[in-house]
């Protein structure tokens, strides 16, 4: 779909100067202007203090789309959770709905991992051998029932001992 007031437009008559003075297209994108594709980046604009998520599609060589996102509000909504994780004494994990950690706050120090070793990992593969089920059956009803559930359980942690662990756990919608 075209906006046939922006179509055949240079990006100098219809984006905002300050985004455009401060962009380097072939920096960016010169890996797909060429082909077909699209690819995504973030951009901060520093004198109008904004970032923005750019998404470049090229559906024919040397035709490119481009939107343009205010995701402002979102990055520091990020930084403020961000920092508030860090700086408690809870671990904050996310999973996907097969239940690999995608994302983990830098307070899972009580387990002794690196965030790198854990992300991708399946939440089940650190749970102790006799309490896999009543965890397994805790993230089942997590995401099938969508219902708010708590478990205690052994974790392994990265010393090769189990502590043991609460685990309180809800569905978030995307």
């Amino acid at each position: 779909m075209s906006i046939p007031a922006l179509e055949n437009n240079h990006a100098k008559q219809v984006l905002p100067e300050a985004l455009y003075k401060n962009f380097n297209w072939s920096f960016y994108f010169s890996d797909i202007i060429t082909q077909t594709g699209s690819k995504i980046i973030e951009l901060f604009v520093p004198h109008v203090d904004k970032w923005y998520q750019v998404e470049a599609t090229v559906d024919q060589p040397l035709f490119i789309a481009v939107t343009y996102t205010d995701v402002t509000k979102q990055k520091k909504d990020n930084s403020l959770l961000q920092h508030v994780t860090e700086n408690m004494f809870d671990l904050i994990a996310l999973t996907n709905i097969q239940g690999y950690f995608t994302f983990l706050s830098s307070s899972n120090k009580v387990l002794g991992y690196k965030i790198d070793e854990l992300v991708g990992k399946h939440c089940l593969d650190l749970v102790h051998p006799d309490d896999k089920e009543s965890v397994a059956a805790a993230f089942y009803e997590f995401n099938q029932i969508n219902v708010p559930r708590t478990v205690e359980c052994r974790y392994l942690c990265a010393d090769g001992m189990y502590v043991w662990v609460q685990i309180k756990g809800k569905i978030l919608a995307d």
